[in-house]
């Protein structure tokens, strides 16, 4: 049986070395979830720590500022 994706969410497929893939799946197996959930627990703390890195926030606001320009430029 084949399911569809939910609406709120996506799919995204990546490429890893077989040494990589193996490393993940052996500590998604240790610590007893999925790969899946080892790979969106990792993505979810890799989000927090740039949401509390400075640098990165700085990063965020100029390009925030930039896009800003280009969009009000193409909306007149």
């Amino acid at each position: 049986m084949t399911t569809t994706p939910s609406p709120t969410t996506h799919t995204t497929t990546i490429r890893q070395d077989a040494q990589q893939a193996a490393e993940l799946g052996a500590v998604a197996r240790v610590d007893g979830v999925s790969t899946s959930e080892a790979i969106r627990s990792a993505i979810a703390e890799h989000i927090e720590k740039r949401r509390s890195d400075p640098a990165f926030q700085a990063r965020l606001k100029r390009i925030l500022e930039e896009e800003r320009v280009v969009l009000e430029r193409l909306a007149e």
